[in-house]
């Protein structure tokens, strides 16, 4: 924090990327035996990284955003709160997932901040493709997730056309257990199609 404050729109991310990105790989891969990285103990530490991850969101650190928005993709990290193959517990999934839709909700409302004259600007159409391609690798990773909490995201969206895509993908999230209807199957029927969206959406 004081180094931000020092140095303000100069301020260096590259090190503290790295110190939270090796923590995270560490915490990640420790051994199972281990007795201070294993079972609950491990997921408490992400927890904690987490939270730091809040205090940290690009409102309070702008020039730190770039590195957050990596951290939070990245799958050491976003897999711990959203790959639930594993998990058993229904309470445990959704404890998981209602933490990290927090940091969702949080890049959304800064993506907020964004105004015509800067949302054209080198930095920021590099920031916005990131959050595209983080977008994407959700809808493809873990659709189920996009799928339960897309009106929460696409209410924290900015309004206007410049993020639709994201808006888009979002949308076409659906459920790997869940056939899409094909609109050139002779047997298809639009009453079928209504009632597949009527079903994945409510």
């Amino acid at each position: 924090h004081i180094d931000y404050l020092k140095n303000g729109l100069n301020f260096n991310q590259r090190p503290y990327f790295k110190i939270f990105f090796n923590l995270i790989h560490l915490i990640f891969s420790s051994d199972p035996q281990d007795e201070i990285f294993n079972g609950t103990k491990k997921y408490q530490f992400f927890f904690v990284i987490l939270d730091f991850l809040r205090i940290l969101k690009p409102q309070n650190y702008p020039a730190f955003a770039n590195a957050w928005l990596e951290l939070i993709s990245c799958k050491y990290f976003s897999s711990i709160f959203l790959d639930v193959s594993d998990v058993k517990s229904s309470k445990e999934i959704y404890v998981k997932n209602e933490k990290f839709i927090m940091l969702i909700i949080d890049l959304m409302n800064y993506l907020k901040t964004f105004n015509q004259e800067n949302i054209k600007s080198l930095g920021v159409k590099i920031f916005n493709e990131n959050v595209f391609k983080f977008m994407f690798l959700l809808s493809n990773s873990y659709p189920e997730f996009l799928s339960n909490y897309y009106y929460i995201i696409i209410a924290s969206l900015p309004p206007g056309d410049y993020f639709l895509q994201i808006k888009n993908i979002i949308l076409s999230s659906t459920p790997s257990d869940i056939e899409q209807p094909d609109p050139f199957f002779d047997e298809f029927k639009v009453k079928k199609f209504i009632l597949f969206y009527l079903l994945l959406f409510y």
